[in-house]
């Protein structure tokens, strides 16, 4: 077994990390799920909102997944400079296409 030797602090530090949030709530922890999703809704920076996007997408929890599709569904455009607005709806389809790679989204 390898050990890090870290301290309380910094063990305790690393366990709040959106990484480990990841793991725990990919392996069924509903505390570290609801947190992440909650971040994600919440989140009003542009490029943390993509990074957030894709890691539901990696957590791959059906909770997870209908938070980046509701997201596809809600006007997103974010400002990114004054004559400059982008929309995160392609982020969101892509964050979902990295997670399942061999299925199509199909629309009607």
């Amino acid at each position: 077994m390898v050990s890090f030797n870290l301290s309380e602090e910094q063990r305790k530090e690393y366990l709040e990390t959106t990484r480990s949030r990841l793991v725990k709530a990919a392996f069924g922890d509903t505390t570290a799920e609801n947190e992440l999703i909650e971040e994600f809704k919440t989140e009003r920076q542009f490029y943390e909102k993509t990074k957030l996007a894709r890691t539901l997408a990696y957590m791959g929890t059906d909770k997870a997944f209908e938070a980046l599709i509701s997201g596809i569904a809600e006007d997103n455009s974010f400002t990114i400079s004054q004559n400059w607005k982008k929309s995160i709806r392609l982020y969101y389809i892509d964050a979902l296409n990295g997670a399942i790679p061999n299925d199509r989204i199909k629309t009607k």
